[in-house]
């Protein structure tokens, strides 16, 4: 059974707004209806970028991982390309401390999930190579 997909058909109603900040980006806090997004705004040239993030990013919610599923535009799409705007559910919880080894391990716990899930299964049209790449036998 697929997971529901939540689509919003236009703005928010009631909207509490927190600026924020962003990877290569300016976010902000978006509440309606009892639920939590983030908004995410980005320049001209990162359009390419956010609409490929936002596919993998719903590819890996669907797989399983905790991610901020981009929410679909009333209009079907991830990103509102005029707008270079994408709205992402909000992940619960605080951001990571990258200089705290529990929070190391929990980046690295969560790197090598999106790594597996990302991984081909073995079949007829996958084959490895002879020997390890880069060295000799």
């Amino acid at each position: 059974m697929d997971p529901p997909r939540r689509t919003l058909g236009g703005p928010p109603r009631a909207c509490g707004v927190t600026a924020g900040g962003g990877i290569n980006s300016v976010t902000w806090l978006v509440e309606q209806d009892g639920h939590r997004y983030v908004a995410k705004h980005i320049a001209p040239e990162g359009l390419d970028a956010l609409a490929c993030g936002c596919q993998i990013a719903a590819e890996l919610a669907d797989a399983g991982l905790r991610t901020g599923r981009p929410v679909r535009a009333w209009f079907g799409d991830l990103v509102f390309a005029e707008a270079r705007l994408a709205l992402l559910e909000r992940v619960p919880g605080r951001p990571l401390d990258r200089r705290t080894a529990e929070d190391q391990q929990a980046m690295a716990t969560t790197l090598a999930q999106v790594h597996r899930l990302g991984q081909p299964e073995p079949g007829p049209g996958t084959r490895r190579p002879a020997k390890p790449l880069g060295v000799e036998r």
